[in-house]
């Protein structure tokens, strides 16, 4: 997500990005931990020293063999994943940013 990291560095104020390990809890029986994360620059409420109180603005799951049952299933239906080959990434929330996802998955199986 190197793409996101240049944004914010030339965009500070929009907000941070998060690696995994960092909890997100977004109930008290729905923890999480997503692999990126991004919390909006109007959300630093849910940033703790321990980890994330509430839904952060954007999440991104990577799958792969191991945990993609899971990712598919659990998370994407707290997150709303969704990553189809070929397609864009784009988010209100970065205005001008864009990811082609096509360059992100290269290489992968």
């Amino acid at each position: 997500m190197f793409e996101i990291e240049l944004y914010l560095e030339a965009n500070p104020s929009t907000g941070e990005v998060f690696l995994s390990p960092l909890d997100v809890m977004l109930s008290h029986w729905d923890v999480v931990e997503p692999d990126l994360l991004f919390v909006a620059g109007d959300q630093p409420d849910i940033l703790t020293e321990k980890n994330i109180q509430g839904p952060p603005a954007l999440v991104v799951e990577v799958l792969s063999k191991s945990t993609r049952k899971r990712d598919a299933q659990v998370k994407r239906r707290l997150f709303e994943l969704t990553a189809e080959d070929g397609d864009v990434l784009t988010t209100p929330l970065l205005p001008g940013c864009q990811i082609d996802l096509r360059e992100l998955f290269r290489g992968s199986p």
